[in-house]
């Protein structure tokens, strides 16, 4: 009897848009392309990247904040592979589970009852998988640190990629007008994400200091809080904020910027560098979790990530010579990251459980 393949797509339900929306998209778009027949498990969302699937719906009279941290009792077939999105699992013996580790960001962030919920869920879902999969090697070493290399051979390491709509523009000219406006033709950093805490996002302000005529566009994470504007101060009027971006659109400011500005303290993986390399702009990091393994030698890894180590590295950067190298790197590297090796070393890691699929 052949294998039935279940996947868990409740990270659809969790998040309109996202890292791991985008992870899970592709990891679907790589089956059906590969022609895996499976059976998606989740209700429709608002998701953007979720409506171009099919659905199978399931639970649906539970609402989505309690199904989140229940394992599935759908009574899947005996001997299926049920691979969850977010850290469900199925309590039947003879499924076997797979499980997708993002990052430790709870654990080593969090605090109360959203992190004791969280890395409870979490562990438990680690421990029943049968394979494990990491989106990077750091957070394979997280993993083993934390919970043990009693784990270690059920790990597999699979890297996330970055789309194909992110590359060098043929030229740099801007037709006037636009969303951007004269905003385009001027000198200015990017910052891409989520902003609080442990983003680091505050470290990057002293470099429009340290140059008057630079502006910073933001891009996604939620409207500035009170906080934040009162940190900004004057600056604010030189901070553009930008969220629902196409990809066309963010393309276009990655070609444009001096360097994307990327402060965080820890990442699973990080797909905003690796998507400005891709699009040829340079990438200033902080050289740790998983940053060093997704820049390498082709951006610019500060050690903490303090506001005067961002300042040097911006300094660094207007030098002409140094831009046009990190840039040639930056495209060299980008190249060793992809989505079609992400949902191949995927589609093993279920082959290896037994799922019959043509190679």
């Amino acid at each position: 009897m052949s294998l039935a393949l279940y996947i868990d797509d409740i990270i659809f339900s969790l998040q309109n848009a996202g890292g791991i929306s985008v992870y899970w998209s592709e990891i679907l778009s790589g089956l059906e392309r590969q022609g895996v027949p499976f059976v998606p498990i989740h209700r429709r969302s608002r998701n953007i990247f979720e409506r171009r699937f099919r659905s199978f719906q399931a639970e649906v009279k539970i609402p989505t904040s309690i199904l989140r941290y229940l394992p599935v009792t759908l009574g899947l077939p005996r001997d299926s592979i049920f691979h969850s999105s977010y850290y469900r699992s199925s309590l039947q013996k003879m499924v076997q589970n797979v499980v997708t580790v993002y990052d430790f960001t709870y654990e080593m962030f969090g605090s109360g009852m959203a992190r004791r919920v969280h890395s409870l869920q979490k562990f438990n879902a680690i421990k029943r998988a049968r394979k494990i999969i990491c989106i990077s090697e750091s957070t394979k070493a997280d993993l083993l640190r934390i919970l043990g290399d009693k784990y270690a051979s059920k790990v597999v390491v699979t890297h996330m990629g970055s789309s194909d709509a992110f590359f060098p523009l043929d030229t740099k000219v801007v037709p006037e007008g636009g969303r951007f406006g004269s905003l385009i033709r001027s000198e200015f950093v990017l910052f891409v994400g989520a902003r609080e805490g442990y983003k680091n996002f505050l470290s990057i302000l002293p470099i429009l200091r340290e140059d008057p005529n630079l502006n910073l566009v933001v891009v996604g994470g939620g409207e500035f809080s009170r906080d934040e504007r009162v940190a900004l101060g004057t600056l604010s009027t030189r901070i553009h904020h930008f969220r629902g971006l196409s990809v066309v659109d963010l393309n276009l400011l990655y070609n444009h910027a001096v360097c994307l500005l990327y402060p965080s303290l820890y990442e699973g993986f990080g797909i905003p560098p690796l998507e400005a390399m891709r699009a040829g702009c340079p990438v200033v990091a902080v050289n740790t979790s998983s940053l060093p393994e997704v820049v390498g030698n082709a951006g610019i890894l500060v050690g903490r990530g303090t506001s005067g180590e961002l300042v040097e590295a911006y300094r660094y950067l207007r030098d002409g010579t140094s831009r046009s190298t990190l840039v040639s790197r930056g495209l060299e590297q980008s190249g060793r990251f992809s989505w079609e090796r992400c949902w191949s070393e995927t589609l093993r890691v279920y082959r290896d459980l037994g799922l019959d699929i043509a190679k």
